[in-house]
């Protein structure tokens, strides 16, 4: 009877789609095929299924997933499309259900709710959510099977959630979908139920339906409840480095570090991509932080930047997000407490040229020196549609209109459509010229400098060859020579090779070939003085694509002063799959060293690590104005030399 009604009524009529969903349970059916499009199952909707249903009244069929051991990139790539390819083609008893009911717009509507249900928030299908799952299954079994499975974190979970929203926009699922704002009310044209059913009967929506729209409840759970004892443990320490870890959600990412609230500490912020909250760690004055305290942010939050963008003295923030194929830059403005409040969204441009691009970088600068800060995007392409990749990766520009509002200024063409990272842009004055210029790795294997010409009006990008075939996925400023001129780093998660870019003093870079650093992998650089030396130092986190380290972990690169690095053993993160992304550094503890922190999206992690490299000054009231006061040697050395006299 259900196969007679797809073939022979039509699905469109409201009446005929209410009398269909009393034979199927249409809300497993959208989650079933949402889940085999997610995992790229083959050998199906033609093989491999299975349905039922209970022999009583009013029971309704369900599909069940059935002998999928082909699937997650076995034989597709992660752009692979389910619909186009398997759905819309075969005339198989799934496929022909699927074109039946999403005539509908009933189920069209119900396809966005699910999709967004699974896919956001604490959905199941979360890129954070698929990875931790891995991770504890290759746990139980790493032993037996240590590389299980490594193209799934490889070379399907990142993208793949991308591109099943491209293919369900171009079906038009999601066009009921335009969510920007977490917490905020039902937008206009998305159903108040995620199944809007004329009439309504026993087991016509089941007990299990959530509508996932409104996050107030969510957020206000989150707000009262209270943090287990022991937030912060101390879990490692040697003579070198001091770790804490702080259990965060899933999904938080893009971790920043200001001082959010002026009282003379560092505090730490970041974004939870699922649901869109902003959380602020707020620095106790020791290097320990508090529980978070958490605002509303942007549903699919993937950049958060800091800085003071309304002349309050306040660092707020800027956030970049992309749900349901579309992009945002939201200004929050900081309310001095560690909560924040949104000012000013707009849509992040996108042109003719860029069908596909999604915000990767920001820099928050002042660009026109007018004495505000504004914004700097670097966009990435990481949809491998061959008939909807872009051709072209793209630096935007955003003015600061007054009191954080932005507005775009230029968009600026440049380099290959290959995937960037989160840490593939640089802006800095190269040049001397009192503006800040831009540099961006293009995605392949050559670094792009674009030269501020003032008022916002920016030079073509000019190319700097890499020496050899190198794709940076991260570099950082830095003046290596301590001439003055800003110099640039460049790692390769695909080699092992660090390779430094030597600024000339007219914003000319050009790689030291003299200059090669090896490192395992390094995928993400972090610059700063680690040993209190007055030179850069760098630390890298190791990438490792297929999982087959025991333990990832940090590398300490030390200057010496002219331009030799050394490193010593490697140190590590609390969990044994350990995918820190993000870094900051700062003094945490206020004992004038350089600490840093790192955050694990995908373990739940973040992990302050304190620095002990350099041995504490002496300390004492030496004035006798009971006030402890530090004796710096190494200061007294640089100012009266290394010869010291007394009695």
């Amino acid at each position: 009877k259900v196969l007679d009604m797809v073939r022979n009524a039509d699905l469109s009529d409201p009446d005929k789609y209410r009398e269909f969903t009393r034979l199927l349970d249409v809300v497993n059916f959208a989650d079933y095929i949402l889940l085999n499009v997610f995992a790229g199952t083959e050998d199906w909707p033609n093989n491999n299924w299975t349905v039922a249903r209970l022999r009583e009244p009013g029971s309704k069929f369900r599909f069940y997933v059935w002998d999928a051991e082909i699937s997650f990139a076995q034989n597709n790539p992660s752009y692979h499309n389910s619909f186009d390819l398997q759905l819309e083609e075969l005339d198989v008893p799934i496929a022909e259900i699927y074109r039946g009911v999403k005539l509908n717009p009933d189920f069209q509507s119900l396809m966005a709710a699910r999709f967004r249900k699974h896919f956001y928030e604490s959905g199941a299908l979360r890129d954070d959510a698929v990875m931790k799952l891995f991770l504890d299954l290759r746990d139980i079994v790493r032993n037996a099977l240590p590389n299980m499975l490594t193209r799934l974190p490889a070379l399907w979970i990142p993208g793949r959630r991308e591109n099943v929203e491209k293919h369900l926009m171009d079906k038009g699922f999601l066009n009921y979908t335009d969510l920007p704002k977490a917490g905020g009310a039902t937008p206009q044209g998305l159903p108040e139920t995620e199944i809007d059913l004329p009439e309504s009967g026993p087991n016509l929506i089941p007990d299990n339906l959530i509508d996932p729209k409104d996050l107030l409840e969510f957020l206000d759970q989150k707000a009262k409840s209270q943090w287990s004892f022991g937030f912060a443990r101390k879990s490692w320490a040697n003579d070198r480095w001091e770790r804490c870890d702080y259990s965060v959600n899933l999904g938080d990412l893009s971790l920043v570090s200001a001082d959010f609230n002026q009282d003379g500490s560092i505090d730490l912020g970041c974004v939870n991509n699922g649901y869109g909250t902003i959380s602020i760690f707020l620095n106790s004055g020791n290097g320990v932080f508090n529980p978070p305290v958490q605002s509303e942010g942007l549903l699919g939050a993937e950049i958060l930047a800091a800085t003071d963008m309304d002349q309050d003295h306040y660092p707020d923030l800027v956030l970049a997000n992309r749900i349901m194929y579309k992009q945002f830059l939201t200004t929050f403005h900081n309310n001095g407490d560690g909560t924040f409040t949104q000012t000013s969204s707009i849509p992040i441009n996108r042109t003719e040229e860029t069908q596909i691009n999604f915000p990767a970088s920001i820099q928050l600068k002042d660009m026109d020196g007018d004495g505000d800060a504004d914004a700097v995007i670097q966009h990435q392409s990481s949809i491998k549609d061959p008939e909807g990749r872009p051709h072209t990766n793209l630096v935007s520009v955003y003015e600061n209109q007054g009191g954080g509002h932005l507005a775009l200024a230029q968009n600026i063409f440049g380099g290959t459509a290959e995937q960037v990272s989160h840490q593939c842009l640089v802006v800095e004055d190269l040049d001397g010229d009192l503006d800040r210029d831009i540099v961006v790795s293009d995605g392949d294997v050559t670094l792009m400098v674009i030269e501020n010409l003032g008022g916002l009006n920016f030079m073509e990008p000019r190319r700097v060859p890499a020496p050899g075939l190198q794709r940076y996925f991260s570099i950082a400023p830095l003046d290596l020579e301590g001439d003055g001129d800003i110099d640039v780093i460049g790692s390769s998660k695909a080699n092992s090779t660090i390779n430094i870019f030597i600024n000339d003093g007219d914003g000319n870079l050009a790689a030291d070939p003299a200059f090669r650093v090896n490192a395992n992998l390094p995928e993400t650089l972090l610059v700063d003085d680690f040993n209190s030396d007055s030179f850069p130092d760098f630390l890298t986190i190791d990438f490792s694509p297929l999982f087959l380290r025991p333990k990832g972990g940090f590398n300490l690169f030390t200057n010496d002063g002219a331009g030799k690095f050394s490193t010593t053993e490697p140190f590590y993160t609390a969990s044994h799959d350990p995918l820190p992304r993000f870094l900051v550094s700062g003094d945490f503890d206020g004992d004038s060293d350089i600490d840093f922190a790192a955050l694990d999206r995908y373990n739940g992690l973040l992990s302050v690590y304190l620095n002990r490299l350099v041995p504490q000054p002496p300390s004492a009231d030496f004035n006798s104005d009971q006030k402890i006061d530090f004796l710096d040697l190494l200061e007294i050395s640089k100012e009266w030399g290394s010869e010291v006299s007394g009695p």
